[in-house]
């Protein structure tokens, strides 16, 4: 009776336009369906604080994240505190798009640092234009101590190296360092990004070892190095996330629940939706949100990343 009640308040309020966040809760606890409560909403009551905020639930429950970034980014500027957002979010029963157990996420604020990210995933390009890959802004301390500070790009050698060894069967040759330019076009995206070079190889593991390699950029870029997880990547157990530029197209970000299925040999195989020119974008785990790998590609019928924490171990063993 309780609940019926708080649900004939909350459509009171509707009806004068009175409509308040607290009642988001109560109309999708009753449908189930934050998209069929969104529809059901006059015009006017979409742009409300409560309507934003049922929208960015709609749009996370259809597995919607860059839209959901967008919109969260105009509640804020609605003056809505991340705070409520979160918890309405979490009250909705949305522990942040399709990750069902994972636990007290805070919906809201995951979003907003993975926007963060975004900003520090590459597009590389051949100077002719040619769209080639992704790849991450990491710190070249990482991998080479001596480099700490120096900001560089890390991709996959297959995407962008000057050796990179022998490829398997079908695969196209890599972008030659001098020949390519790299933009961080960032999220929303900029419409005239800086234009950087790559200047020096700083390691690499060839195609058919590790598939890395670790570039100069210059200018240096005027943007925050990812940090590292240190976080272990586990089979049927670890959620990741990956960000690139399929096809050269805009931003993607790929997220699923248990997503990696194996670990070996400093290899990853996992079921994110991915497709070429996602290759060398970061690849972040979930638990803690820093990076984990990069994507490598597709190996037969399994899609494939590399451990970040295997690179940073083969980085650092004597020549």
């Amino acid at each position: 009776m309780r609940r019926l009640l708080g649900l004939k308040d909350a459509h009171d309020r509707w009806l004068t336009g009175q409509l308040v966040l607290a009642d988001v809760v109560e109309f999708v606890a009753f449908s189930g369906e934050a998209s069929d409560v969104l529809q059901a909403l006059p015009p006017r009551a979409r742009r409300d604080p409560a309507g934003l905020v049922l929208g960015i639930a709609a749009e996370l429950a259809a597995q919607q994240p860059l839209e959901a970034m967008h919109s969260i980014a105009a509640a804020r500027a609605a003056g809505i505190e991340l705070e409520l957002l979160d918890a309405v979010l979490a009250g909705i029963g949305l522990q942040g798009l399709s990750l069902r157990d994972a636990g007290a996420i805070r919906p809201a604020t995951w979003l907003l640092t993975a926007a963060a990210q975004a900003q520090a995933v590459a597009r590389i390009h051949a100077r002719t234009g040619r769209f080639q890959g992704s790849g991450v802004l990491i710190d070249a301390g990482a991998f080479l101590p001596d480099r700490a500070g120096q900001p560089a790009l890390l991709t996959a050698a297959h995407v962008c190296c000057d050796a990179p060894g022998p490829l398997p069967p079908g695969w196209p040759a890599p972008l030659a360092p001098e020949s390519a330019e790299v933009r961080f076009p960032g999220f929303p995206e900029a419409p005239q990004p800086a234009v950087h070079t790559l200047t020096a190889v700083l390691w690499r593991s060839p195609v058919q070892a590790l598939d890395a390699c670790l570039l100069a950029l210059d200018p240096a870029p005027a943007l925050t190095p990812l940090p590292i997880s240190e976080v272990e990547v586990h089979p049927s157990q670890s959620s990741i996330y990956l960000m690139g530029y399929p096809e050269g197209g805009p931003l993607a970000l790929s997220v699923e629940q248990s997503s990696v299925t194996a670990v070996h040999d400093g290899l990853f195989e996992h079921k994110l939706g991915s497709a070429p020119g996602a290759s060398g974008g970061p690849v972040f785990q979930w638990a803690d949100q820093r990076l984990a790998g990069i994507h490598r590609g597709a190996q037969g019928d399994a899609r494939q990343g590399v451990l970040l924490a295997a690179l940073q171990w083969l980085a650092q063993q004597p020549t």
